[in-house]
């Protein structure tokens, strides 16, 4: 299910899902042993007028297109990511992802663990700014590098002034 678009469809995707965030089941049999964060209503952080996009992306609906890419879940903005490692990623080793993203003034990342507590010390470096690329996705581009420490579904979330975008992604294995 992505949380994109307008008119009927949208609105009774928003409910169908508010329905299933409701009843306790995550809808995910395939993250067996995996839980989700719990979420709560989006949270607006100070100074910044555009809430977390609600509710939060599923690993289920990540998936590396042909193009070797991931478009994220965004409010306000475009967020594409660009891992340079396979999905799921592996806990442990570091992981460059190279993200473009809509939208005006510097990028701050947030990980969230599977857990749902925030984890300052998974991206390791970066943003670092790429000023030309043959990456072909709308928005400005920058370079990180993150380490996940265990499995689960993890959650990245950017935030720039007028927007912000969040990608879900699956680690397995132990760190």
């Amino acid at each position: 299910m992505t949380w994109r678009g307008g008119g009927k469809r949208s609105c009774a995707a928003t409910a169908a899902a508010l329905v299933f965030l409701l009843s306790g089941c995550d809808g995910d049999s395939s993250d067996a042993g995996a839980s989700e964060p719990q979420t709560e209503p989006p949270a607006e952080t100070p100074g910044s007028a555009v809430p977390v996009p609600t509710p939060p992306m599923s690993c289920a609906d990540t998936e590396l297109l042909r193009t070797n890419d991931v478009r994220g879940e965004a409010t306000g903005a475009t967020l594409w990511a660009m891992p340079f490692a396979p999905l799921p990623f592996d806990a442990g080793p570091q992981i460059k992802i190279v993200w473009r993203m809509t939208g005006s003034g510097p990028p701050q990342f947030t990980v969230t663990k599977p857990s749902g507590g925030k984890d300052p010390n998974a991206l390791e470096w970066g943003p670092e700014e790429h000023p030309s690329s043959s990456w072909h996705r709308p928005g400005d581009e920058w370079g990180t590098g993150f380490r996940f420490t265990g499995p689960g579904c993890w959650h990245i979330t950017v935030r720039r002034a007028d927007g912000v975008g969040t990608l879900a992604v699956r680690v397995v294995g132990r760190a």
